[in-house]
């Protein structure tokens, strides 16, 4: 039953009228990708050697790794002679790199040589994928199309979390609550040959199919809703997969979305589509169950951090620096402690807080109630993870660990406002308003992506690299400030597929105001 005053009904489909904008914000989406390829320099993402070497040797069949490297970091893996010596100056450059990691050992029959790599024990699903993608080229451009692979299947991902908002909820603020999750660390993570980046994708896909399927203002046509919910498995599967808290990430978007409509009404969804769904949750389950036995056996869940994660000081306060782990969730490129000009900062967090403002101001009790638990969830998670694993792993937590559940705030906070800015200001406010927010953004990643190819411009290994694919650093800005500017504008052109529902609300979901919707 669609909400009311809604005199239009959903199509079957996806609309014709999705597609330019649609297609326009992926194409923006990669131009900002392609702005943080180019600014850096091959080898040199965080670890992003040992993840190359992990996955040339999956793509080789080199799946689990059990010969203790010496003299190294992690386990030895067999990968080509000219892949270890093009990232070998990188590797060099870093003042925890071990000798094993950075150069070449044992030759086999086949021309591979030893090589140690500490991403040895992680799952290798994402690394067959990406591997497999660099097999065919040598050296650095091996490393770059495994950079391009990965940025695609993010992209994928995003469009995935795009398609969920696109059937619910369009309206600017929810637009540019999207638009702000995909922090200038979340494009960075995308294309670094890494499985940090994938599943920061599959936590905002998640985030917009979850809400899609559960929190639209109206139920999704049977076919549409068939698509979704196998769109929504994929996300789940994905994130449950390629890092070991996938499935804490998941158990908090579903926690905060059933507070945002309540669990009866998740259930009643749930038991219109018994079979859809419970294939769904059978799929994703298993394959938690399924990574949740990888790291067990390859010692992920109780193995010590890597030698770059690791700080000095091991006492409890490590697990109480939500300062830095929100600064780092926003921008961080390429290393943990590489901070980007401050401004970039101030100018994130104006435009989040201004939509997780908008959300609290102006939602239903129990819309600012999820809110309050998203942005509770997001400090409690990772400080009671590292209390129960700093005697042993240091300060090994990082802001940008916990964005596949913190990109989805600000679109839970503008999801959670009456019919976005529409129910606060009018229609050129609005506009202006959303011009403002994107204009911010799309300052914060074209100063982060050019600070970051300046300060690799003065370091040595880097400088020297002639195989590094750099242009001009305004080249660089002006993809950054296009591609975000093309995929802010290009989100906000998505049609209505009928007029905005009065009085929309969260809480009026298939007809039926939640009691509070007006506290």
């Amino acid at each position: 039953m669609p909400c009311r005053g809604q005199d239009q009904p959903y199509p079957a489909r996806v609309p014709r009228s999705w597609t330019r904008p649609l297609l326009l914000a992926v194409a923006g989406i990669a131009l900002l990708q392609s702005s943080y390829i180019l600014a850096l320099p091959p080898f040199r993402g965080a670890d992003e050697f040992d993840h190359a070497f992990r996955a040339s040797g999956v793509a080789d069949g080199q799946v689990r790794l059990d010969e203790p490297a010496i003299d190294g970091r992690g386990e030895v893996v067999y990968v080509p002679a000219a892949l270890v010596e093009a990232a070998a100056p990188q590797c060099k450059a870093l003042p925890y790199s071990q000798p094993a990691n950075c150069r070449s050992g044992a030759e086999r029959s086949d021309g591979r040589v030893a090589v140690a790599t500490a991403a040895g024990s992680y799952h290798p699903a994402y690394y067959w994928t990406v591997g497999t993608a660099g097999a065919a080229f040598e050296a650095t451009t091996s490393l770059y199309a495994m950079r391009i692979a990965s940025g695609l299947l993010c992209l994928g991902l995003v469009v995935i979390g795009l398609l969920g908002l696109a059937s619910g909820r369009r309206d600017a603020l929810v637009w540019l609550g999207a638009l702000a999750g995909l922090t200038p660390t979340f494009a960075y993570s995308s294309i670094v040959v890494a499985p940090n980046g994938i599943e920061m994708a599959a936590g905002f896909a998640a985030w917009g199919m979850v809400l899609s399927l559960f929190a639209a203002p109206s139920r999704i046509p049977r076919r549409l809703e068939s698509w979704f919910i196998a769109l929504a498995t994929l996300a789940c599967v994905v994130l449950v997969t390629v890092r070991t808290l996938g499935p804490v990430w998941l158990l908090l978007i579903v926690l905060c979305v059933s507070a945002l409509v309540g669990p009866r009404e998740v259930l009643a969804r749930i038991r219109a589509r018994p079979v859809a769904f419970a294939l769904a949750i059978g799929a994703t389950g298993l394959a938690a169950l399924a990574g949740l036995a990888w790291s067990m056996s390859s010692g992920l869940a109780s193995g010590s951090a890597p030698a770059s994660d690791i700080v000095s000081d091991k006492g409890p306060i490590v697990a109480f620096r939500w300062p830095l782990w929100t600064l780092q969730a926003i921008a961080s490129a390429p290393l943990k402690d590489d901070s980007a000009p401050a401004v970039v900062y101030a100018l994130v967090l104006v435009v989040v807080m201004g939509v997780v403002g908008a959300g609290i101001r102006r939602g239903s009790r129990r819309a600012r109630f999820a809110v309050l638990l998203a942005c509770l969830l997001a400090l409690a998670v990772p400080t009671g993870l590292v209390l129960a694993t700093y005697q042993s792993q240091g300060g090994v937590w990082q802001g940008r660990y916990a964005l596949p559940f913190l990109c989805g705030l600000p679109v839970l906070a503008a999801w959670c406002a009456p019919a976005g800015l529409a129910s606060s200001v009018g229609s050129t406010a609005r506009r202006w308003w959303l011009i403002g927010g994107v204009v911010c953004l799309a300052a914060a990643h074209a100063m982060t992506s050019v600070s970051l190819q300046a300060s690799e411009l003065q370091r040595a290994a880097s400088a020297e690299d002639d195989t590094w694919l750099r242009l001009p650093l305004v080249v660089t800005a002006g993809l950054a400030v296009l591609g975000v500017l093309v995929a802010g504008l290009a989100m906000s052109r998505i049609p209505r597929t009928g007029p905005p529902p009065a009085g929309d609300t969260v809480g009026q979901l298939a007809g039926r105001g939640l009691r509070d919707a007006g506290a």
